[in-house]
């Protein structure tokens, strides 16, 4: 390389060089008679086939050299293009663990959610039994701490806002045994109980939008509730 960075080509072909420096000492030779044609030709000869020889040597390293870069830059592609295929294969696996992942984490949530939707229901039940069996004056076989335990562990917001609205219109009766309640406050109570029914519906996903009225459910708990005249009127004619 010369200073600017340039190849010298003169040393690649030095040899090539030096014979025909030979040849043309040879020729002048000759023209100024100092030696013979024939010395001349014995002496051009292998300096000519010496030549060929070089000049085809050089042609061949060349392309054998050519043919050698080639090979190496086909060679880096293929590695490159290997090493994009294997790490493109690697994204892809990791893409489909993560994927399958996802559904297996999804699949046991929602399996989650079930079986807490089926244990939940099952403690409502107990707590509308449980209310249900206040108005009849039947018993009941779980003590109303233990139904206000379950209530707390299980209830959701809008449940236990129900579960207290409930108790506080039923508050002038409780405590009080079999106390008759009074004809004014009978729907009164018996839609607040309705309402807790409703909460819990649609806790456990049987109707989240609240479609049955409070009434509506009032009337398949309790043979005796009579729809008040002012729902009756609201819900239209």
């Amino acid at each position: 390389m010369t200073s600017k960075g340039r190849p010298q080509w003169w040393k690649a072909y030095w040899k090539q060089i030096v014979l025909f420096l030979t040849l043309l000492g040879l020729v002048a030779l000759f023209i100024c008679e100092i030696i013979t044609a024939g010395e001349a030709a014995a002496l051009s000869t292998p300096l000519l086939a010496a030549l060929v020889a070089f000049s085809l040597y050089e042609t061949v390293y060349d392309k054998r050299l050519q043919d050698s870069k080639r090979l190496e830059v086909e060679r880096e592609n293929e590695s490159q293009r290997r090493d994009y295929e294997r790490e493109r294969e690697a994204q892809r696996l990791e893409e489909e663990r993560e994927s399958e992942s996802q559904r297996r984490n999804h699949e046991r949530e929602r399996d989650r959610l079930v079986v807490a939707r089926q244990e939940r229901a099952a403690v409502y039940t107990d707590i509308v039994e449980h209310g249900i069996a206040s108005f009849t004056g039947s018993s009941f076989e779980k003590s109303e701490r233990a139904i206000r335990s379950q209530i707390a562990l299980w209830g959701s917001p809008t449940f236990i806002e129900s579960y207290l609205s409930w108790r506080r219109v039923i508050e002038p009766y409780s405590g009080k045994g079999r106390v008759p309640v009074e004809a004014g406050d009978l729907a009164r109570v018996q839609e607040a109980l309705a309402a807790l029914i409703s909460a819990a519906r649609a806790d456990v996903d049987i109707d989240p939008t609240g479609l049955a009225s409070i009434q509506s459910l009032a009337s398949v708990v309790f043979n005796d509730y009579v729809e008040p005249y002012d729902a009756a009127d609201s819900s239209g004619p």
